[in-house]
């Protein structure tokens, strides 16, 4: 399996985008809630400590693909355990580890097309089918990621800005809270500390994909600096809307909203009623990174089936709607929201056991290469 393209490289900004997107989807609007609802108040710090650890998965998977630059999980593992003569092995060897990304991001998906209609359900369209509306958003996303990554890396450098819009709601809104309300903190003892880092950690998802994308990385060996920087920015986005929340409403009345986010821009007004119904403003801007998040992980998917099927490019757009069948079959799970909830933080919780294993696994086979390597050199006549 050759290396891919030099041509279709993606940059350190349009990888910051990418990470940043695929982390800050549908659960920055049930994050303070789910930390409020296991820390309190403690929540405004707890989110610091998931941030670093989510970076801690991040980096193993960098120093991974590092180390293999310019291929997938997919392409690597057909190299090394497959040869001229048996490419079947390789082949073979690899199907488990298509099937359980591919399956994994398939899962994350669906997780996020469905809180997508339920929103939308909730705050927009209540007598639209949400089937219709989890329909469309996958089509649209199939669309796009009937295109190459770069080009799904270039969808997400121009819409990923608009959901910085939201911050001045946010400021907006902790202005217009009671400061009292994130007082006093380091009340939790540390077992629920630990649960609330977990639960917290489980709002990070997605960044898996980075099996895939940082074979297209432009400059791998610099990717630990924007990784860091995109996780900062995503562990500080979150704290703002926890903050903000908590802020506004008391960790105690968090915990009973169903998407605080939503109910504390609500309470945003500019003097003068010049503005109105921010919320519908803030929902906008979440669509458009929703859209983002959506064919950002989706896009992986199908880059690893295309990949392990050694398709022409022409049948990537079959394969995107062969994907969003699956999505779609795969949003209408959850019987109700509450199980939404659960069936999000257990694709997060696989998520991380995946990335530990994939990590492990390949890094052994990183060692069995250098020393096949090793006993080549030393069998070639000098």
């Amino acid at each position: 399996m050759g290396k891919n393209n030099h041509d279709d490289t993606i940059t350190d900004y349009q990888v910051y985008n990418l990470l940043f997107s695929c982390i800050v989807g549908i659960q920055v609007l049930v994050l303070p809630r789910e930390g409020a609802e296991v820390g309190g108040i403690d929540s405004i710090w707890i989110v610091f400590i998931s941030g670093a650890l989510v970076f801690g998965l991040v980096w193993v998977i960098g120093a991974l693909m590092q180390k293999i630059p310019r291929q997938n999980v997919i392409q690597f593992t057909e190299s090394v355990l497959g040869n001229k003569k048996r490419r079947w092995m390789g082949k073979f060897l690899a199907l488990p580890f298509t099937l359980v990304l591919g399956g994994l991001w398939l899962w994350i998906s669906s997780t996020v097309t469905r809180g997508f209609a339920e929103v939308l359900d909730a705050y927009v369209l209540p007598d639209t089918p949400q089937l219709v509306l989890m329909a469309t958003i996958v089509a649209v996303s199939a669309v796009a990621v009937s295109n190459k990554l770069v080009i799904i890396a270039r969808i997400t450098e121009f819409l990923t800005p608009f959901v910085y819009l939201a911050i001045p709601l946010f400021l907006g809104a902790f202005a217009n809270g009671d400061l009292l309300n994130l007082l006093p903190m380091f009340q939790c003892d540390w077992k629920d500390v630990l649960k609330g880092v977990l639960i917290t950690m489980c709002s990070f998802s997605g960044y898996s994909v980075l099996f895939v994308y940082m074979a297209f990385f432009q400059q791998p060996e610099k990717s630990t600096r924007t990784h860091g920087v995109a996780i900062l920015v995503a562990t500080l986005f979150f704290w703002l809307t926890v903050v903000s929340s908590i802020d506004a409403f008391g960790a105690w009345e968090v915990d009973h909203l169903v998407y605080p986010t939503i109910e504390d821009v609500k309470g945003v007004f500019v003097p003068g009623e010049i503005l109105d119904r921010f919320d519908a403003l803030f929902i906008v801007m979440w669509m458009i990174n929703i859209f983002t998040t959506i064919i950002v992980i989706f896009g992986a998917a199908v880059e690893l089936a295309m990949t392990y099927l050694q398709l022409k490019e022409k049948r990537r757009i079959w394969v995107a709607i062969i994907y969003g069948f699956i999505v779609c079959f795969l949003a209408q799970y959850p019987a109700n929201i509450y199980k939404l909830w659960k069936w999000s933080r257990w694709a997060s919780i696989t998520e991380m056991i995946v990335i530990l294993l994939v990590v492990g696994i390949f890094f052994i086979l990183l060692a069995v290469r250098g020393r096949r390597k090793e006993e080549e050199h030393a069998s070639s006549p000098s």
